[in-house]
């Protein structure tokens, strides 16, 4: 992605600070918590710690912005997010 992304995940809601198209991730009673750390980290992108703290942030908090940026981008890890089961809505 072209810009930086900037995130607070003092906030509650974990809210991305920008623009873009954003990609949530929301909690579910059925997928672990290393099998959404292993999505983050070949979908997203994110290292083991970051995809670690966002998947206990969405299991406390409910959901958390995962990804801000180009909607295009954002579309295809939706879709690939939404192949393996995980609850995650893309806002324009």
């Amino acid at each position: 992605m072209g810009s930086q992304e900037q995130y607070d995940y003092n906030d509650s809601e974990c809210l991305c600070i920008d623009n873009h198209a954003k990609l949530i991730l929301y909690n579910d009673n059925y997928n672990t918590f290393e099998f959404v750390i292993r999505c983050l980290i070949e979908i997203c992108d994110y290292d083991y710690d970051r995809a670690e703290q966002v998947s206990v942030i969405v299991h406390y908090k409910g959901h958390c912005i995962i990804k801000a940026g180009d909607y295009e981008e954002l579309l295809v890890m939706y879709e690939k997010l939404t192949l393996r089961g995980l609850t995650v809505e893309l806002q324009a």
